[in-house]
């Protein structure tokens, strides 16, 4: 996914999203930085990150 998609998925903006990917949220074998800087996450660490938001509000 791109970061626009990541932003919209956990209902962020992509400012917010750039800053999870920077400081670690996704696993770094589940994620790409591209040659010319974008980012990429695959869709399935999207959902487990929601996931483990939605335990840790205990939901």
């Amino acid at each position: 996914m791109r970061i626009g998609e990541v932003a919209e998925a956990l209902g962020v903006s992509v400012g917010t999203a750039r800053n999870y990917f920077d400081a670690g949220a996704f696993r770094k074998d589940k994620t790409r930085r591209l040659a010319h800087g974008d980012r990429r996450v695959r869709s399935e660490e999207v959902d487990r990150y929601l996931r483990e938001l939605d335990e840790q509000r205990g939901e």
